[in-house]
């Protein structure tokens, strides 16, 4: 593989959703599992081709529900669904059909029974910013409503969103946001005037302005 799509820790181990990936398309999708003080890898549970899972831009752990979650970056049908594997025994479940879609999701992670999505979905050339959605975590339907939680209009200049956490101690949502590359299918294309190289940063948000 060459390519993290996102990452989860849970019970002392982290879990990784891999593949290897080039201009917009992936092969060998994998969950991989690792000792989260060592990096030592534990295991490795291949995902379902039956699926029509064609990429990996994020994981989820769900422990309530014994569940590891991934979505999909491409465009097209495999975008719409999450895809849902036992934590046990990496098993395939099935997958659930999002209504009401986001476009281009790069992140997913379960917090207080809710899977919550980044989704790449502004144009960074137009200055559009991108989003989080939410919907409710039900193992058992076939579908999940997602509904905006949030435009991200304050970051420091409109990229590339990513994947997200949560510090649940601190109740606070955490996005990893890029800029200053121009990206195109996925792979970085030269940068923006005045950047000589790609910025990570990571923005950190007050859950408890939600209640």
């Amino acid at each position: 593989m060459n390519h993290i799509g996102d990452i989860d820790v849970c019970a002392g181990e982290l879990y990784a959703g891999v593949e290897y990936f080039a201009d917009g398309e992936a092969h060998d999708i994998q969950i991989a599992v690792y000792d989260a003080e060592t990096l030592a890898l534990s295991r490795c549970y291949a995902f379902e081709p039956s699926s029509g899972q064609t990429e990996v831009s994020g994981i989820a752990v769900d422990p309530d529900h014994g569940i590891v979650w991934m979505c999909s970056w491409a465009d097209g049908e495999t975008g719409r669904y999450l895809y849902k594997y036992a934590m046990a025994d990496g098993a395939y479940l099935g997958k659930v059909h999002l209504q009401c879609p986001p476009q281009w999701l790069q992140g997913v992670a379960y917090y207080d029974g809710c899977l919550y999505l980044t989704a790449d979905d502004g144009t960074a050339d137009l200055g559009e910013p991108d989003h989080l959605y939410r919907g409710v975590a039900d193992p058992d339907r076939t579908s999940m409503t997602v509904a905006l939680e949030r435009t991200f209009d304050d970051v420091t200049m409109q990229g590339e969103i990513e994947g997200l956490s949560f510090d649940r101690d601190n109740r606070r949502l955490l996005v990893s946001y890029n800029r200053g590359a121009q990206v195109v299918l996925g792979m970085p294309l030269g940068f923006y005037e005045g950047y000589e190289e790609e910025i990570h940063e990571v923005f950190v948000y007050d859950m408890r302005e939600r209640q």
